[in-house]
């Protein structure tokens, strides 16, 4: 995913903006402004880009909990409280 989809995921989440705010054409007028070169993206590519990148951080989360809980598990096996 390009740097411009990843800002542009964030940018949904984070403002809480619907999905189809990209297929407006209010929107793919700035972004044409912008960049002519510019490919107009549809509401189930950006809802796909979004559910793939909650997956990624998802497993990254559980990644970082499953260390965490292991070095807490160890410390506390090793000091006899389990």
């Amino acid at each position: 995913m390009n740097y411009f989809r990843q800002f542009l995921i964030d940018w949904i989440v984070s403002d809480d903006q619907p999905f189809v705010v990209v297929e407006g054409e209010k929107f793919r007028r700035l972004l044409r402004l912008l960049n002519t070169n510019v490919k107009p993206l549809s509401a189930d590519t950006i809802r796909n880009d979004i559910i793939s990148s909650f997956k990624e951080e998802k497993i990254k989360i559980q990644e970082i909990l499953q260390v965490f809980f292991s070095k807490i598990f160890n410390k506390l096996y090793r000091s006899k409280i389990i």
